[in-house]
């Protein structure tokens, strides 16, 4: 087939043993099509630590370069990365691409089509301006929730989907969380898959008007909850017993992958002969079989700046769980925050699994300041947060909350890349591929 289109389906960490669990299990029926009759590879991103997290992957795959060559380690820290994303190859042979949501991704000058950023950028817009912009501050405020700075009314918003494809299949969709969650509190995890069906419905409205040659959709749903509720769905695992589990999540992470296979057969209904489907997975999950490690995030920047005396000006960019950039307005002033912020310690080491007592991970690059809480136990909101430079203290529960879940699911190298209506016969490859080496399988199918 010649003058192929692509669309990239970027399932972030769907994990291969429970992929093939659910497919054999008979929940997975559009899976199943796409396995059996597909180009099946697994990749290998062949790192491990801080470099094997998602925003660092998910790079690779859309560049074709390792970590060591893009150099981008962080969320939102593409200021020094001049390099080709794959839309920009694309956009240089005059064709269009739709970035729908993709992770930690700008674009050069000349792109040409849409481009909508994954929901915790603070460096990218959409484009073209004004399009996307409602969808892009309300979704963006809603994965914040504490901690956004954004303030877009509810009824902007659904304004605003009603005239860009909101379905009826999406409608009823919210509907019936918003009813459920009246009588039943417990469900409002189920949330984050209803915001996948909105995105779809974006994708498809502008997909169906302008047929670009390159898509991408990108969904974190069940990246979230194999992290969070792994434990809940196999207690055993990790050593438990189905009394210290949440009953009410045990089902979870299936009803997550059964929704990306509703979404994948969407997907199928809308491709032609001259369509290939990219399912990309980038990395995997496998259980977390540690101690319980527990979250927290602040519960507002002004708060934050407040109780820690901060007197540089700084803007805050929010971006996953609880971590979060300081930007300053010079590299100096940058240097002198992150010494600072390292001089808190907590009271105790009973709120730590390993290392020094210190409150904040810290990192500096340039203006901006990459900040996290270090606490990984249980911390109590009248724990002493302690600056002994300074001499003053400050309550724990004053600037920071106790995210919801419990790391239950860690991150694995391997990956899934599947390639389905390419022409070619059905093949498994059994020996796993370099990660980057995605890219270049795009990229071929694309300039075929």
């Amino acid at each position: 087939m010649k003058n192929q289109k692509v669309i990239m389906l970027e399932f972030n960490e769907l994990t291969p043993s429970l992929m093939k669990k659910f497919i054999e299990e008979g929940h997975l029926p559009n899976f199943d099509k796409l396995h059996s009759q597909g180009v099946i590879y697994t990749t290998d991103a062949n790192t491990s630590g801080e470099e094997l997290n998602p925003w660092v992957q998910w790079i690779t795959v859309h560049t074709g370069l390792t970590p060591e060559e893009h150099g981008v380690f962080l969320l939102n820290d593409l200021d020094n990365f001049n390099g080709d994303f794959i839309w920009d190859l694309v956009s240089e042979k005059g064709a269009d691409s739709w970035v729908c949501g993709s992770m930690n991704t700008k674009h050069k000058e000349g792109f040409k089509g849409n481009f909508l950023p994954d929901p915790w950028a603070t460096n990218a817009s959409p484009f073209p301006k004004n399009k996307f912009d409602t969808y892009f501050d309300f979704i963006s405020q809603s994965v914040h929730g504490h901690s956004s700075s954004k303030h877009i009314p509810a009824i902007n918003f659904v304004k605003y989907m009603f005239k860009n494809g909101l379905s009826i299949n999406t409608m009823f969709k919210i509907g019936k969380q918003v009813i459920s969650e009246i009588f039943n509190k417990n469900i409002s995890w189920k949330r984050a898959l209803v915001l996948d069906w909105i995105q779809f419905d974006i994708f498809k409205n502008t997909y169906v008007k302008e047929q670009p040659k390159l898509s991408t959709f990108f969904s974190n749903s069940t990246a979230h909850y194999q992290h969070h509720y792994w434990r809940d769905m196999s207690p055993t695992e990790f050593g438990s017993t189905a009394n210290n589990t949440d009953k009410t999540k045990k089902d979870a992470i299936l009803t997550a992958y059964k929704n990306m296979d509703s979404l994948l057969g969407k997907f199928l209904s809308l491709i032609d002969d001259n369509t290939v489907i990219a399912f990309v997975t980038a990395l995997s999950q496998k259980p977390y079989l540690k101690s319980e490690r527990h979250y927290f995030h602040i519960h507002d920047i002004d708060v934050f700046l407040e109780k820690f005396k901060i007197q540089t000006k700084v803007k805050y960019k929010p971006i996953m769980a609880e971590q979060f950039h300081l930007e300053c307005q010079t590299e100096e002033e940058a240097k002198e925050l992150a010494k600072y912020l390292e001089t808190f310690h907590m009271e105790s080491s009973d709120y730590f699994h390993v290392g020094s007592n210190q409150t904040l991970l810290v990192s500096q690059e340039g203006i901006n300041v990459h900040v996290q809480c270090r606490c990984s136990k249980i911390t109590s909101e009248n724990a002493k947060i302690i600056n002994k430079e300074n001499n003053f203290d400050i309550p724990f529960g004053d600037v920071f909350y106790h995210m919801e879940g419990v790391k239950c699911g860690m991150h694995d190298p391997h990956g899934m890349f599947w390639l389905y209506n390419t022409g070619e016969a059905h093949n498994v490859v059994s020996s796993p591929i370099p990660l980057e080496d995605t890219h270049q399988h795009i990229m071929s199918i694309i300039n075929s």
